[in-house]
């Protein structure tokens, strides 16, 4: 299982172009794959994840907040 070092993780948000960086590890991207539209994962040379790109952020996240909301109050709850 791997370890969990979700405090590593670097966010970054570019108001001027509306994209989000979720960067995992840092280096050098050499290439991305879109994964959904508007969602890239960028890897290093040896294919290993380094984050994740998020255009047109503010509208993915309007979708999203509803339901993450939820999940945060349930997961309060439940602490």
């Amino acid at each position: 299982m791997a370890k969990n070092k979700r405090e590593n993780l670097i966010v970054k948000y570019d108001s001027a172009s509306d994209s989000l960086l979720l960067i995992a590890k840092k280096g050098k991207e050499e290439s991305f794959e879109e994964i959904a539209p508007g969602v890239s994962v960028e890897f290093d040379k040896k294919g290993n994840v380094l984050g994740f790109e998020i255009l047109k952020a503010s509208s993915h996240l309007k979708r999203s907040l509803p339901g993450l909301a939820k999940k945060a109050k349930e997961f309060a709850l439940a602490r």
